[in-house]
């Protein structure tokens, strides 16, 4: 029962983190960040258009340099694999919580 549940466990957070590798990329680049720069017509490029100047380090030039670079796969690996470990860790504690007060003397 443990290694069924150590195994889930496992291919949830991996599986998190290939979507996150996957889902990042497509989500920049539905927006218009892809990895030649701006796409033109995009919300990406409306938004530049409204900035202007866009200052080094601020949020939209993250975006677009992690599109660049593809940066944001790993990030959102990163990301995907760290929330499900949270969500995994966070689940076991109230089993744990659960049990103790079915056994109070546990």
């Amino acid at each position: 029962m443990l290694v069924m549940t150590v195994t889930a466990n496992l291919l949830a957070i991996v599986g998190s983190a290939a979507v996150g590798f996957f889902a990042a990329p497509i989500a920049l680049g539905a927006i218009g960040f892809t990895a030649g720069g701006i796409a033109a017509g995009s919300a990406a490029a409306a938004t530049q258009a409204a900035i202007g100047n866009v200052a080094a380090g601020s949020a939209f030039a993250v975006l677009q340099s992690a599109a660049a670079t593809g940066a944001a796969a790993t990030a959102g690996a990163a990301i995907g694999g760290t929330t499900a470990a949270v969500a995994e860790a966070a689940r076991q504690k109230r089993n744990q919580e659960r049990y103790r007060k079915q056994r109070p003397n546990y």
